[in-house]
């Protein structure tokens, strides 16, 4: 990469210690570990650690929006509704008030930057560096994947029949990446640190591990940015309104082409128009949508979509259980409600339009339209709930909104700002203590589960604070249905069961309904186990309750 840019200027960008938080945020987008309980949880920890070293060796002076400070009030709405029960564990509450906390940490970060221009060009160069590198390195992995080559230890495994998606977790986060990498080469081509010809070669190269994902997030993205370019266009830019529909045409040729190429390879390959005609999603957000208009005026709250699934499943049966509505709009809907929910977007959309309307520099234009690739994600996807992309997205519409100088701004003094970033470190470091117990835990479970060796942990849960709803399904996973179980117990086992209404979960929760006397309340959770998982897994949950019955004879009268 160093060879792309002006020598000096490239040896000044990464030999300082600032470089260190681009590093981690490079390592968030490149780690292939994807463990249970959380898959991406090592990503977003260096994600988070990321933005905290930002605030630490970048001498900003904090200058906040008036806006920004509203989004504060949201940051505590999941505190909010587990106070009032609305939310089962204090874990769901934590995660989600500590995710946006953080988000609004990292736009605050950016959006400093106002003061010292030299400082956000510094920053935005660095960002796009390492996300270029980022990009291309995904792409080898990928092309890896997809000639079906060995893996290593830093490389992830593709599964038999799956789609390339480097160390990412999900082709779509992986096409994500690199249409945000690709505004980045917009970016330092504008900046004339590109030749034409080193910007189309990359352009070609990013283009193809695009297509190789074979997402269909790209669709959406492509067109809405070719209009935003178009509008925003001015003379003095160097990529033309041709130029930018140019690469929207190869990207097409090139998807086109994939299949083709992947069976002269020998290669399996998804049929792209088969693809675009899939419409279980379309399936699900209409049951979801009934969620909202028939569920809580306040909503089921944040991380609380399964519980809202269950809620509705019978009336509206949809075999596929989800924790994400695949779609933000919804998703903030079915957290808080029709009322605070359209309040939110109504909010935000307006914020965001000011944002793209009053972006003129090509610093902000770049940053706003790779944090809007992740945006236009989230209406189809959840990437915005993964930290590795969430806080990114913060920091780049941090820099558009530091141009703006119509906005009235609150200055934070420097002691506050260093005792939060001490405050967030500490709370960092315990969330990571907890969750190497929680995960190693996690992982005895399933190997209990399993009956796979002998190992046994030596309590029923971990003692953990902060990821509360972990330890209850692990407990919950470990803890028998069985005659003599107080109303307590069976009400502490129904939010275990809506909140991951897995069919194991969903059919214990009816079982020691059905042991306990409640026989019209189990075959109404057999019956939510068959409409999101269907006849397969209720005719396998009543042959069990069958033979059980012979033994407790209290089971006959369910099935």
């Amino acid at each position: 990469m160093a060879g792309l840019f002006y020598g000096q200027r490239m040896h000044d960008l990464i030999r300082t210690p600032r470089v260190i938080p681009f590093f981690l945020l490079l390592i968030s987008w490149l780690l292939p570990n994807h463990v249970p309980p959380f898959n991406t949880a090592y990503q977003d920890f260096s994600a988070v650690s990321a933005v905290l070293l930002l605030w630490i060796l970048f001498p900003i002076s904090i200058r906040l929006d008036w806006r920004i400070l509203i989004l504060v009030f949201f940051a505590f709405l999941p505190v909010f509704q587990w106070w009032l029960g609305t939310i089962f564990f204090w874990g769901d509450a934590f995660l989600a008030s500590a995710y946006l906390l953080f988000f609004l940490f990292s736009l605050s970060f950016s959006s400093g930057l106002s003061d010292r221009k030299g400082l956000r060009e510094e920053f935005i160069s660095r960002f796009f560096i390492f996300l270029i590198l980022a990009a291309v390195l995904s792409i080898w992995i990928a092309a890896r994947q997809w000639l079906l080559l060995s893996g290593s230890l830093w490389t992830a495994d593709m599964p038999p029949g799956g789609r390339p998606f480097a160390n990412m977790g999900q082709p779509n986060n992986l096409a994500t990446l690199l249409v945000m990498g690709l505004f980045g080469v917009v970016y330092f081509y504008e900046k004339h640190r590109f030749s034409h010809i080193i910007f189309w070669m990359l352009v070609l190269v990013l283009l193809f591990g695009v297509a190789l994902t074979q997402s269909r997030t790209p669709w959406l993205v492509f067109p809405v940015m070719l209009l935003y370019w178009v509008f925003k266009y001015r003379r003095d830019f160097r990529l033309t309104r041709f130029g930018f529909a140019s690469m929207v045409g190869l990207y097409a040729c090139m998807v086109v082409l994939l299949p083709t190429i992947s069976s002269t390879l020998l290669l399996s390959s998804a049929n792209p128009y088969e693809r675009m005609q899939s419409l279980e999603r379309l399936d699900l957000w209409w049951q979801l949508l009934h969620a909202v208009l028939n569920g809580p005026l306040w909503g089921y709250g944040w991380n609380q979509v399964s519980v809202a699934q269950a809620h509705i499943s019978q009336a509206y049966p949809v075999s596929l259980m989800t924790e994400h509505s695949h779609n933000i709009l919804l998703d903030i809907l079915l957290w808080n409600g029709p009322v605070v929910g359209s309040a939110v977007i109504l909010f935000l959309g307006g914020w965001l339009f000011q944002v793209l309307r009053r972006s003129r520099s090509i610093e902000s234009l770049c940053s706003v339209m790779a944090a809007s690739v992740v945006i236009l994600h989230g209406m189809l996807e959840y990437p915005l709930e993964y930290a590795f992309l969430l806080l990114p997205v913060g920091l780049l519409l941090g820099v558009a909104v530091s141009e703006d100088s119509v906005v009235k701004t609150i200055k934070v003094p420097s002691s506050f700002q260093y005792g939060i970033v001490c405050v967030l470190a500490m709370l960092l470091f315990w969330a990571w203590s907890e969750y190497r117990v929680v995960e190693e835990e996690h992982r005895l479970m399933r190997f209990e589960t399993a009956k796979i060796g002998s190992v046994q942990s030596n309590h029923i849960a971990p003692p953990v604070q902060l990821f509360t709803q972990l330890r209850e399904f692990i407990r919950f996973v470990r803890t028998p249905a069985e005659p003599g179980m107080s109303e307590e117990d069976l009400i502490w086992m129904r939010k275990v069961a809506h909140r991951y209404p897995y069919p194991p979960s969903l059919f214990r929760y009816s079982l020691a309904l059905g042991l306990n006397g409640h026989t019209d309340e189990a075959r109404e959770q057999l019956s939510i186990l068959r409409a999101l998982h269907g006849e397969e897994h209720y005719m396998e949950a009543l042959q069990s309750i069958e033979l059980m019955g012979k033994r407790y004879p209290q089971l006959q009268y369910i099935h």
